[in-house]
């Protein structure tokens, strides 16, 4: 074979090679992403690989159910997640710590979150063999006007007598309109505060500093607190918000001096939105890993044996998003055996209208409701997935009395799904002081079966359940009775 000859096989050759590099690149990055890269020149990208998390699920998942300590069934869990992401990313985070990118690795998810990427660090990553996609971030900005706060206080305009901070009295009585309507104080009463239990938050911070939040955190050197961007080490709320979303809504689960439903059980929090208010998936995804098998505050050391039994979500997927990442990962968060609560959505009245992954059948969705044993308004209805019955339950949503991020004194009356779902997650602590055992689907069967009934919204029907009837895809089963559901737990 002649030298030309040789030279135009070999060229033709690497034109075919480059063609369908070219080709399976245009299929990885995706056009929405491509559009935003001619525009900005840079953009924050997260790359999902072709090996997926529920093949490591279904290698461990039978094992898992026969290990009863929870720390071990997380931590072989989470161990079998992170070793199949590992092989799959290797390439990639090498590569990536070559150019010193800003990235971090969601082995939860099998994806690698980047930011500030450029063109062409998009289309190196596209052309690895591993890559399956690669996308834009996705953002999107909390629905804050269903969150207001209609007013900021003083510790002291609280009290009948002026008290300083720590020096309250130890028997304080339940605050607020819904802490009667749940009927905590009664559940107090029986020696249910929470004690032993910890609930996690995934939410836009918290001023961990707030008198009545600071003794029940329970510490960065004890895996408290994650902010996967900046690696802040200690609690913080980024938001523009002047009351704070994730402040008020941790309050209404555990703040002490009568606000928080469970003022003993412990808290700890992870970051998910930056200071503008826009929430990341990659974020979210980040502090659900996050809650499955904690780290320090750097990212590194997992202690699974730290996970808290509780995680509350006053946050959701807008209409129309693409949930599927999460859809994907759920029967990984039904494994861990973690309590995931989120709430409805504010996107009510209307049929249809609860948002994702509360609309999913594997959690519980928390509605608003008020003092009056209405449902409010805004307050999003179902039905969920397949036609399930959404909301589960609903709780107190207007004008609740709460920690805000004013100053480490000072509280607020807000409204919203949010504030509900934190004390659902309070009331699941009580329960679970009294049976650490209870799982998730016990835990939701007790809570729906021991609610009181609130009036539906003035509507015939809906998603073909009448309102009149209990349950009906407006309220659920009713508004959460505290008393009644630790009552109702078999004693461990």
């Amino acid at each position: 074979m002649s030298t030309r000859i040789l030279f135009r096989t070999l060229f033709t050759t690497l034109l075919v090679l480059i063609i369908l590099a070219s080709q399976v690149q245009s299929q990885v990055i995706s056009n929405k992403l491509k559009e935003s890269l001619e525009k900005n020149r840079i953009g924050n990208i997260i790359v999902t690989f072709k090996t997926r998390p529920l093949e490591a699920l279904n290698r461990v998942v039978e094992k898992i159910r026969t290990i009863k300590n929870r720390g071990e069934r997380l931590h072989l869990l989470s161990n079998e997640l992170e070793n199949n992401a590992f092989k799959s990313q290797n390439t990639t985070l090498e590569m990536l710590q070559s150019k010193r990118a800003k990235y971090f690795s969601l082995w939860l998810t099998n994806q690698v979150s980047v930011r500030g990427a450029s063109i062409d660090l998009v289309n190196t990553i596209g052309s690895l063999p591993e890559v399956l996609r690669v996308e834009e971030c996705k953002t999107f900005v909390f629905p804050q006007e269903k969150f207001q706060n209609s007013s900021t206080t003083l510790i002291e305009d609280i009290f009948s007598e002026p008290q300083e901070g720590h020096d309250l009295p130890v028997d304080v009585e339940p605050i607020g309109l819904y802490m009667d309507k749940l009927e905590v104080a009664k559940a107090w009463k029986l020696g249910f505060f929470g004690s032993g239990i910890v609930i996690g938050i995934i939410d836009t911070g918290v001023v961990g500093t707030h008198d009545a939040l600071r003794d029940n955190y329970v510490g960065t050197k004890n895996y408290g607190w994650f902010d996967a961007v900046n690696t802040t080490k200690y609690p913080i709320a980024v938001e523009k918000y002047g009351f704070g979303h994730g402040t008020c809504c941790l309050g209404a689960a555990v703040a002490q001096y009568g606000i928080g439903v469970a003022p003993a059980a412990k808290w700890m929090a992870c970051l998910a939105a930056d200071e503008d208010g826009i929430w990341y998936e990659d974020l979210v995804l980040s502090c659900l890993q996050f809650m499955l098998c904690p780290t320090d505050y750097q990212g590194n050391n997992k202690n699974c044996s730290k996970a808290p039994n509780i995680v509350t979500n006053s946050w959701y997927y807008p209409s129309g998003e693409d949930d599927s990442v999460l859809r994907e990962i759920t029967p990984v968060l039904v494994e861990s055996q973690i309590h995931f609560l989120f709430c409805a959505g504010n996107e009510g009245p209307g049929c249809g209208t609860v948002a994702a992954p509360g609309s999913y059948k594997d959690f519980i969705a928390v509605g608003a409701g008020t003092h009056e044993d209405n449902l409010q308004d805004y307050s999003s209805w179902g039905p969920g997935d397949d036609g399930i019955i959404k909301p589960d339950v609903i709780a107190g949503g207007k004008w609740v009395h709460t920690t805000c991020t004013g100053s480490d004194y000072t509280y607020t009356t807000a409204e919203g799904c949010s504030l509900a779902t934190p004390m659902v997650a309070g009331v699941v602590a009580l329960m679970l002081q009294k049976n650490p055992s209870l799982s998730p689907a016990e835990v939701k069967q007790i809570l729906m079966k021991t609610t009181t009934n609130v009036t539906a919204l003035n509507e015939d029907e809906c998603g073909g359940v009448p309102v009149n009837k209990i349950p009906n895809h407006q309220i659920g089963y009713g508004f959460v009775n505290a008393f009644n559901a630790v009552n109702s737990v078999p004693v461990s």
